[in-house]
């Protein structure tokens, strides 16, 4: 879509650190050129009154395997294309594409798709920010609804062909940090610029610590397919609950974290460390039904997908403006503006790319949402470029 300069009035302008009310913010060439309170308008520009909304940063989600009918591990140009229009809608400007566990020759292929996608965006949806390899070196004991049979041990040479494959595209890779081979790859990984995640693990405390020290900085889906926290062993909750090193990704569905236990999460970790993410699939998007996502039959209902016949969960069809509601709903006296944060400048944070995006600051990538009081989105910039425009 076309790129024009754009001067957004009389909004509440979430910065990382305050917001600013009845006041404005000023794009031009698809950058943040100013903030402020009654900015000129430039010659040309268009003027989009935001009384009562909102202006924020675009939402991140670092976490999410597909929409719309389509998942990242077995999509085209087309299905990235249909994904990436769908969560626009609901205010994500930028994803990695999450690929679960494959077969080498399938996680192979899926990364190249990824990354053409990602070199070729025409700009008509989320932008695809990365990939995030889940897996495959993950736990057979914490498998959630991944393919225990893919699953295997780290293997640095098998990373590295994963890594040249990308071209620089892998931001993040989840797994177990205490199957074998784990903490040397976590070590490359560090080395080579890859946030390193603990996710479908069964680690104790220690193999967190140790982890930890190896480079891992991150949690996948907190609560879910890890090691729970016990008293006597905290495990890799407990590891994610204190090391206040380590980012820690939240399903604010409902569904997969009960409130009160998102609530032990927001006042155990500093409130920056909080990434909100959907982990949603294919289903989101669909009618309720029956569906098959990865070779699985899923169900889904009520605003959750689980295994066919089972009672475990199978992602999610969330969205991260829903998301946000959530945890207002909640927990109406943390900050609004911090829980936007969580879902925008947090994961920027988390992946390393705060540097130009994530927050509305000057010289920042234009990825602007307008949210109304009743958390819905309104409009969905991208780069400079109005991708979603609510009727």
């Amino acid at each position: 879509m076309a790129r024009g300069d754009v001067l957004f009035k009389n909004g509440a302008v979430v910065l990382a650190d305050t917001v600013l009310f009845k006041s404005d913010v000023l794009v031009k060439e698809g950058k943040i050129a100013e903030v402020g309170t009654d900015l000129r308008v430039p010659r040309g520009a268009e003027v989009i009154d935001s009384t009562g909304h909102h202006i924020s940063p675009g939402f991140i989600d670092i976490h999410i395997h597909g929409a719309a009918g389509h998942m990242f591990e077995f999509s085209d140009a087309e299905g990235y294309g249909a994904i990436a229009s769908t969560i626009a809608r609901h205010g994500t400007t930028g994803f990695l594409a999450t690929l679960a566990v494959l077969p080498h020759e399938g996680t192979l292929s899926a990364v190249k798709t990824a990354m053409e996608f990602a070199r070729a965006d025409e700009g008509n949806g989320a932008k695809c920010v990365g990939i995030h390899l889940e897996g495959p070196y993950l736990s057979p004991e914490m498998p959630g609804a991944q393919n225990v049979m893919a699953m295997r041990g780290a293997d640095i040479r098998e990373a590295n062909e994963y890594l040249r494959a990308a071209d620089g595209m892998i931001k993040l890779m989840t797994l177990a940090p205490e199957i074998e081979g784990a903490l040397e790859l976590i070590a490359e990984l560090r080395r080579r610029g890859v946030v390193s995640a603990a996710g479908h693990s069964n680690a104790t405390f220690e193999q967190m610590r140790q982890a930890v020290q190896a480079g891992l900085t991150h949690t996948s889906h907190t609560y879910n397919a890890m090691r729970p926290l016990h008293h006597r062993e905290p495990g890799t909750v407990g590891a994610a609950l204190v090391m206040d090193l380590l980012s820690s990704e939240l399903i604010a569905d409902g569904h997969h974290v009960a409130p009160a236990a998102a609530d032990v999460l927001l006042r155990c970790k500093p409130r920056d460390k909080v990434v909100l993410i959907t982990d949603a699939v294919a289903a989101l998007g669909l009618p309720e039904g029956d569906h098959d996502f990865l070779g699985m039959p899923v169900a889904v209902k009520g605003g959750a997908v689980r295994l066919k016949g089972s009672q475990n969960l199978a992602g999610s069809v969330l969205t991260q403006d829903v998301a946000i509601r959530n945890l207002f709903t909640w927990f109406p006296k943390i900050p609004l503006r911090e829980i936007f944060l969580m879902a925008s400048l947090n994961p920027a944070k988390a992946i390393g790319i705060e540097q130009r995006k994530g927050q509305i600051a000057e010289g920042k990538d234009a990825d602007i949402i307008l949210v109304d009081e009743h958390f819905e989105v309104s409009l969905t910039m991208v780069e400079g470029r109005i991708v979603y425009r609510r009727q």
